[in-house]
């Protein structure tokens, strides 16, 4: 099983099912595949082989999720770069993570392209050109034009290369977490078969893509053959706005930061909204404040709560479940347990 496998189970099960949505746009299992195949056909005309390491740089939309899959079916990992970041730490990073191919968009590359002059690509996908490169160019107008048949594309193993996220570090010079296929599912068909979740779910991806939390909404919806419902950056800024997406959609499952949840309890009008269709919070990244989350899970007794916890390293490690709002009490929320697939020691300031 790797990654892929996930995307190509639910096309052959549910080909007609919504994938993705993005605001108005949607693309269903069988569209995204397609579009996947017409991806990977061109990173590989471009030379892309196994194990090269690929970057996409822009704002989450369909496209986006077009492309780490697309990236994975050419047998390569993606690196996600935020399209928000100063342009140097974007070179800094294609540097060192040895990038091959950066997948854009002309909105993007028009900020961010000064900073790649540096940096040794053989090739820009999404755009009509740019200005003293010498690599080859090529417009997602081409993309769409390349075949949807599966090319001679490299087939993954579980221990290849699937991802690279970059964080900030504790010295602040970004430094690449590497994640293998096997590794991802192991934590994303532990943490669907858990929170039960299924074909009629509309996850939301609220997390940037090079968070690791954004593993699981992107994952597990296609391990479930679920729909991945993309809140875009423009909105997540706004708690109202994202509260509106929440009910508008009808999303049933929701992972974030506790900052976010905490926004929207405070300034989504949660009083006006009907989240009925909200089954299952998760949170991580940070400490959910106990008295927030006390009033949150009030605000829906309907919904089941959880904590997860993990360094990008690991990614999910341990989970805590919520049955009942916590106590009236400023406790902590514990981190729970170890999840199946992790082994966890306790030592002390001798490592022992």
């Amino acid at each position: 099983m790797t990654l892929l496998s996930l995307l190509d189970r639910a096309t052959h099960a549910s080909p007609d099912h919504a994938a993705v949505r993005c605001r108005e746009r949607s693309l269903s299992y069988a569209q995204l595949q397609a579009q996947v195949n017409r991806l990977a056909n061109t990173l590989l005309r471009l030379g892309v082989r196994k194990g090269d390491r690929v970057a996409f740089c822009m704002a989450k939309d369909l496209e986006s999720i077009v492309a780490l899959y697309g990236i994975m079916k050419a047998g390569a990992a993606y690196v996600p770069l935020d399209p928000l970041a100063p342009p140097s730490r974007s070179a800094q990073v294609c540097k060192d993570a040895s990038v091959r191919v950066l997948i854009t968009k002309a909105a993007n590359l028009a900020r961010t392209g000064a900073a790649f002059n540096g940096v040794p690509l053989q090739g820009i996908i999404g755009v009509e050109g740019f200005k003293g490169f010498s690599g080859s160019v090529v417009s997602w107008l081409e993309v769409e034009a390349e075949s949807e048949a599966c090319g001679e594309s490299p087939v993954p193993g579980d221990y290849d290369l699937a991802y690279v996220l970059y964080t900030s570090g504790s010295t602040g010079v970004p430094k690449g977490i590497s994640h293998t296929h096997e590794s991802c599912i192991a934590f994303v068909e532990w943490a669907v078969q858990e929170f039960e979740v299924s074909g009629l779910d509309r996850l939301a991806n609220h997390a940037p893509f090079h968070f690791d939390l954004s593993t699981f909404d992107v994952f597990a919806a296609a391990a479930a053959a679920a729909t991945l419902v993309i809140v875009p950056e423009t909105d997540s800024r706004f708690p109202a706005q994202v509260a509106r997406l929440i009910e508008a959609a009808g999303i049933t499952v929701w992972y974030s930061v506790p900052f976010a949840l905490m926004q929207i309890l405070e300034r989504g009008s949660l009083h006006e909204r009907d989240f009925s269709a909200l089954r299952l919070v998760l949170f991580a990244g940070e400490v959910f404040p106990t008295p927030s989350l006390r009033q949150l899970m009030m605000r829906l007794p309907h919904a089941r709560f959880a904590n997860l916890y993990g360094p990008t390293e690991t990614n999910v490690c341990t989970y805590y479940r919520l049955d009942v709002p916590p106590e009236a009490v400023d406790l902590p929320i514990p981190i729970g347990v170890a999840c199946p697939f992790a082994q966890l020691c306790v030592v002390d300031d001798a490592d022992q």
